[in-house]
């Protein structure tokens, strides 16, 4: 349990640095979005319709993260 925590905390720094910020949905299984800072739009992750909501581990928002630092 540490280690996860440990790791979303890690990844809303690199999310951070990045102009963007982690969002977790409401139920943890729900997953995560990334959301831009500067136009408050979903970077990852998907609003289907008003409530329903598509959210992604922590693996993808990471893969996603460590790309674009990297590009």
């Amino acid at each position: 349990m540490h280690t996860y925590n440990r790791r979303e905390k890690r990844l809303r720094r690199l999310a951070a640095c990045q102009g963007t910020r982690l969002r977790k949905l409401r139920n943890a299984d729900d997953g995560y979005w990334l959301i831009d800072n500067s136009t408050n739009c979903l970077v990852i992750g998907e609003e289907i319709a008003r409530g329903v909501r598509i959210g992604y581990t922590l693996d993808v928002i990471e893969d996603w993260l460590t790309k674009t630092a990297v590009s």
